[in-house]
């Protein structure tokens, strides 16, 4: 969904006040948001979440009680399916909100609950979310490659001492000692890899039984 499409953005309010839920979404309604769901307790998002299949959360925190559940819940959400989240909670100390924003949540509002402060965050925080899950794509595949050149570099490795040991023990030369390697591995279906590992536990055999 594009980042500007707030308008038609389907979205779950998490609020424990039922009036004032009940007056965000009406003037919500009356800018333009018409798929809005309420939920009562943040405790109940993952089973809310399957039910309404948000694209933006909104979750108020209530003064005077433990928010762990919730913040549980959150955080399992941003591993299981992640989500553009928007938290209002007053008076709230920077580790508290530091902990909210490292469980999933896009965006911290230490203010009160407010429909026009809703509507007029929304399109940053779809943005920000957005921004955040690219780069975290990026990151995933960059440590794809990084492990795949690792994986590549030790295989190559021990194709290099396998190659060696034919030199050393066969009395062949490395252009033989490579022919050989690949000529059993397409003879046998075996991977270049799984050739090599199986000449060096050979040698390793012998060397041991000589000893």
């Amino acid at each position: 969904m594009a980042a500007g499409d707030v308008k038609n953005a389907r979205l779950l309010l998490v609020d424990s006040q039922q009036q004032r839920a009940t007056n965000i979404i009406a003037e919500l309604g009356y800018l333009g948001v018409k798929h809005v769901s309420h939920v009562l307790h943040g405790h109940t998002l993952l089973h809310n979440v399957e039910v309404s299949d948000p694209q933006l959360i909104v979750i108020a925190l209530p003064a005077g009680v433990d928010h762990s559940k919730t913040l549980h819940c959150v955080s399992v959400l941003n591993e299981m399916r992640p989500t553009p989240i928007m938290m209002f909670a007053s008076g709230k100390d920077p580790e508290f909100v530091n902990s909210a924003l490292s469980k999933g949540v896009t965006m911290f509002v230490t203010e009160m609950l407010h429909a026009e402060r809703i509507f007029n965050r929304l399109g940053v925080v779809m943005a920000q979310f957005e921004r955040t899950q690219n780069l975290l794509k990026r990151t995933q595949d960059l440590d794809s490659r990084l492990r795949a050149a690792e994986g590549k570099l030790s295989e190559e490795k021990i194709i290099a001492r396998a190659k060696a040991l034919l030199i050393e023990h066969d009395r062949l030369t490395e252009d033989q000692a490579h022919r050989a390697l690949h000529q059993f591995s397409m003879q046998e279906n075996f991977r270049l890899v799984e050739v090599a590992a199986r000449v060096i536990d050979a040698h390793t055999g012998l060397d041991r039984s000589a000893s």
